[in-house]
């Protein structure tokens, strides 16, 4: 099933919503519900908001980063308004395929921001010279302020409605004094008709109009009904949905802005000459005696009048204005002059106590240099006394240990020689026994042999005596 560009753009919208660091869960639940009723839809077959809306036309690019687009025509009725929006006007400026009704008697010119913050509206208008002739500017923006910051809703309600009507009282001021002489008009957001806390749209309105009112300008509340016709998607109105917008809008209008009976006759209001050209004859006299004629040329001596008055009375509030904007300018020009010289005054401060935080930094880190320097040497002199001291006691052990050598040479030597004269004589005596016991040996082998022939004597002796008797 092929999906259709509203499932793309919502399918954008989530990604962009879930990249961004605002993420939180009640926008996930808003997402997924648009997401499911997007594919419901589809599925089923029914009807979803899509009217009808001719392709987009990619801007240049702004100073507020955002694509930018203006639509200036040229004057053609003495009164112009401005109307600064997102892509909602789109279709008013580029392609320009949705016009004010040609009883609406302003020059209608258009700013189109689309993706803009109130914070882009104001860089936007500040950048460019402003619009001649322009007696109504139309403030349309906030809906992409909620749109980025749909988390705050249940979490920080308090900050974000703060947040967009502190950019609505910048913008206001800004447009009043960029556009001094025009009256002020203040929209509020529509609603988002996908979002589950789509009623809190409400309350930012409330809290814009009281801002509004503390400004000085009137505050529009233009409601475009829920109908698939009236949108192109859930946040952006189709061509039948502008349609309906601007004719609020331009009834809106025609009642809160004075004289606007003076553009009854649209187009050339002031051209009498041109559409009833000077005749002569009988035609002449037939024609001034019309009266049609005399009723247009006492319509357009009357307006005349009135427009020069008003152009008078506009000349003399644009001198106070610009009088009044060269003394702010003045005032604004002395202020930044004190505040230049105070900051140079600072810088300077700032400079010559950055100096001597250098200098002492400078002084320390040569103060520390001596201190090293004088500790190396120092440890220099103390390795030196230590490397004599333990030369002196390796010598003076060394010297010792000679010493302690030689006697234990001697002692060895004469434990050696004494061993040695021990062992001669024990070899000597073991010799002199050994003489004693041989000398002993050869005593007793001779007595040996003598105790035989003494025995044999005696008994010779013995029997010759008992054979004597």
């Amino acid at each position: 099933m092929k999906m259709s560009s509203g499932f793309t753009l919502v399918s954008r919208f989530a990604i962009t919503t879930m990249t961004s660091n605002l993420w939180q869960s009640e926008c996930l639940f808003s997402v997924i519900k648009l997401l499911y009723h997007e594919i419901c839809f589809q599925v089923s077959g029914m009807k979803v908001p899509r009217g009808s809306k001719m392709s987009r036309v990619d801007y240049r690019k702004g100073v507020s980063g955002k694509q930018v687009e203006w639509i200036i025509p040229a004057p053609r009725r003495p009164r112009s308004v401005l109307f600064v929006s997102d892509s909602n006007a789109r279709n008013l400026v580029s392609p320009c395929v949705v016009k004010p009704s040609p009883q609406f008697c302003f020059d209608f010119a258009a700013v189109s921001i689309p993706g803009g913050t109130i914070g882009h509206g104001i860089v936007e208008l500040q950048d460019r010279a402003p619009v001649p002739r322009v007696d109504v500017v139309v403030l349309a923006l906030g809906t992409n302020d909620v749109l980025r910051n749909l988390g705050q809703i249940r979490t920080n309600p308090g900050g974000l409605i703060r947040s967009i009507t502190d950019d609505i009282g910048r913008l206001v001021e800004k447009t009043k004094f960029l556009y001094p002489c025009a009256k002020v008009f203040c929209c509020g957001i529509l609603p988002l008709h996908w979002y589950c806390e789509g009623h809190f749209i409400g309350e930012i309105n409330s809290a814009i109009q009281q801002v509004s009112a503390r400004r000085g300008v009137e505050f529009m509340n233009l409601i475009v009904p829920n109908c698939s016709d009236l949108w192109y998607d859930h946040i952006h109105l189709s061509d039948e949905g502008l349609h309906i917008f601007l004719k609020q809008l331009e009834e809106w209008i025609r009642p809160n802005v004075p004289n606007h009976s003076l553009a009854a006759t649209p187009d050339k209001r002031f051209n009498f000459a041109e559409e009833f050209p000077p005749l002569s004859g009988s035609a002449a006299k037939e024609t001034l005696n019309l009266p049609f004629y005399q009723a247009t040329k006492a319509n357009f001596e009357t307006a005349k009048k009135r427009a020069q008055e008003a152009a008078k009375k506009k000349r003399e509030e644009k001198e106070a204005a610009e009088k009044k904007r060269t003394e702010r300018m003045a005032a604004e020009k002395e202020v930044a002059e004190k505040k230049r010289a105070e900051r140079m005054a600072a810088k300077k401060e700032a400079a010559e106590k950055k100096l001597a935080q250098e200098m002492a930094t400078k002084k320390r880190r040569a103060e520390k240099m001596a201190a090293k320097k004088k500790r190396a040497e120092q440890m220099a002199a103390e390795k030196e006394a230590a490397e004599k001291k333990r030369a002196e006691r390796m010598a003076a052990e060394k010297e010792v240990a000679e010493k302690k050598r030689a006697e234990r040479m001697a002692a060895k030597k004469e434990a050696a020689e004494k061993k040695r004269a021990q062992e001669m004589a024990t070899k000597k005596r073991r010799a002199e026994k050994m003489a004693a016991k041989k000398k002993r040996a050869e005593q007793m082998a001779a007595e040996k042999e003598a105790a035989p022939l003494e025995q044999t004597n005696q008994f010779e002796t013995c029997f010759y005596v008992s054979r004597k008797v």
